[in-house]
């Protein structure tokens, strides 16, 4: 293959890297949010009334959340968690591991995204934008495409969704408990914060894609038409 043909190959594959990289990265920084949201958690537990259903107070549940996204952090576990049992810890564990994977893929896909703009503003400065804003809408496409595809098939049956994630992620049924866990962070918390997360990605990728559209794209169509015509004259 000639010199040139695996420059544009290596291009493609670039481009298409940096296509996947935005819903990637968008889903995880906010899965990272959702995680180490406090508010989050108290809104579970003031939405599904778990103190009633626990017995635990407010103020424990309080410290339960902060604990429990010191846990998924860190792995340390501390005395507040004690009302888990090991099956439960068990299960806090693998979330933690999967919470890393999730900061490590956070990590490289908007790596990957800084480099990739900085690599093609260094070579083609200002003739980049264009190809950069196509990419990056793109990007945006893709991600609604998913997260809608997603966001149907978790209203039809949430209950199925979680066991289907559950299965995906988790290498054992330790997930099917019966202690405080499930009473603590209830399937109709999980339910909310997931179509919080797909709102939220969702609107940032219409009003990010649309001004991308008609303050870049949009105006570089009208100026290639319009040189076109003077050309044409």
């Amino acid at each position: 293959m000639p010199r040139l043909g695996y420059r544009r190959m290596l291009i493609r594959i670039a481009a298409f890297l940096f296509v996947i990289s935005i819903p990637l990265s968008l889903i995880s920084s906010h899965l990272t949010w959702a995680v180490n949201s406090l508010p989050l958690y108290e809104y579970g537990f003031n939405r599904y009334d778990v103190s009633q259903s626990t017995g635990l107070s407010g103020e424990y549940l309080h410290e339960v959340a902060i604990s429990t996204i010191h846990f998924l952090n860190t792995g340390e576990q501390t005395e507040t968690m004690n009302i888990f049992d090991d099956e439960e810890m068990a299960h806090l564990r693998e979330v933690h591991n999967l919470v890393h994977i999730n900061y490590y893929i956070e990590a490289i896909t908007f790596g990957y995204i800084a480099l990739a703009i900085v690599a093609g503003i260094t070579s083609k400065r200002r003739g980049f934008i264009p190809t950069l804003a196509n990419m990056a809408l793109y990007g945006f496409i893709v991600t609604l495409m998913l997260l809608i595809s997603l966001g149907v098939v978790a209203l039809v049956d949430f209950g199925r969704f979680f066991s289907a994630f559950h299965s995906i992620f988790f290498t054992n049924e330790t997930w099917m408990l019966s202690g405080y866990l499930p009473l603590i962070f209830t399937e109709g918390f999980f339910a909310d914060a997931t179509l919080f997360i797909l709102i939220a990605i969702i609107v940032e990728c219409m009003i990010i894609g649309s001004a991308i559209y008609f303050l870049v794209l949009k105006r570089s169509i009208g100026s290639l038409a319009a040189a076109c015509g003077t050309g044409a004259r």
